[in-house]
């Protein structure tokens, strides 16, 4: 960020409090990753409605912020001119209510002016996995390890973008990724190769049988290089990028990065993996959201979800 003294990523260490909107912000922002360990994803979207408010409202005293304000700050006309996205509306308002209440809490204000701002329910999207037959083709295409490392720790592992670019060649061992920082927050350990093993063996027509994922990460671990992927950009959309722009020089069936996501926990279940642990493996917020995974895959799913009632 630039308004806000690039928020949540330099610490400001004699920053003292303030009742000004901007260096309260900073200082919420650094508490937000210094004290709650909130993951770089999760700053970033922080810190982007952060820079926003700071725009919409100017630098008030931030006693004089009201909830009318926010309000005004929520509805406000995006780029392309059109209302905001549910979600978009449910992400800045939970955010906002982090913010104010923890004000509150430090007592810089008497009470959230947050807490009554309207958030309205986000409708789950239906999942949209990579189709097998194009899986295929890119998997077995011959590509740049990086590039291979992100599609298949995306494609059996369900990594999202901004956790692939973190990747560091110290998280890696031969079995899993340790020490990683997933979204919300809070050190995992994700077994990789088991969770690759188990759609191999349960889906053989789309599995990794030549271990070239494992191969492609001893590689790019041998290098030294300071990041997994290697790329200089680490922000998520550089990832969309290399993927559209490869597979467009290649004449391959486009996906998105996210819908690797969406594969990897489609997949578990058609290997009979157990919606909770599904869930704690792709940290999901609840079994609730894997479930919407259930009906992406046909027959075989509907069948497994009967046979577990």
């Amino acid at each position: 960020m630039t308004t806000l003294r690039r928020v949540g990523i330099v610490h400001d260490s004699q920053l003292v409090p303030s009742a000004r909107l901007e260096d309260v912000l900073v200082e919420w922002l650094n508490w937000c990753r210094d004290r709650r360990g909130r993951s770089p994803e999760t700053l970033r979207s922080y810190a982007a409605t952060a820079s926003d408010l700071r725009g919409w409202l100017g630098d008030p005293d931030l006693s004089a912020v009201t909830r009318v304000e926010l309000e005004s700050f929520i509805e406000r006309p995006r780029a392309r001119g059109g209302r905001p996205a549910p979600n978009t509306v449910k992400r800045e308002v939970a955010t906002l209510r982090s913010f104010f209440g923890w004000c509150a809490q430090e007592q810089l204000v008497q009470r959230s002016v947050a807490e009554g701002l309207f958030a309205p329910k986000a409708r789950a999207r239906n999942p949209r996995p990579v189709d097998d037959d194009a899986w295929r083709t890119w998997w077995h295409a011959d590509m740049p390890d990086p590039l291979r490392i992100a599609l298949g720790l995306g494609f059996y592992v369900g990594l999202r973008r901004a956790e692939l670019v973190a990747l560091r060649p110290s998280m890696i061992t031969d079995e899993t990724i340790d020490g990683f920082i997933r979204k919300g927050g809070g050190e995992h350990t994700i077994p990789w190769r088991e969770m690759q093993e188990i759609v191999t063996a349960r889906l053989p027509a789309i599995g990794d049988h030549d271990n070239m994922l494992g191969d492609a990460l001893a590689r790019q671990r041998a290098l030294g290089s300071t990041t997994l992927l290697g790329w200089p950009c680490h922000e998520p959309i550089e990832l969309n990028r290399r993927v559209r722009k490869w597979g467009e020089r290649h004449r391959l069936p486009l996906f998105t990065p996210h819908q690797l996501r969406h594969s990897a926990a489609t997949n578990l279940l058609r290997a009979g993996v157990p919606i909770h642990l599904v869930a704690s493996l792709l940290s999901h917020s609840s079994p609730a959201v894997t479930m919407i995974y259930v009906k992406a895959g046909g027959d075989q799913l509907r069948e497994w979800r009967l046979r577990s009632v």
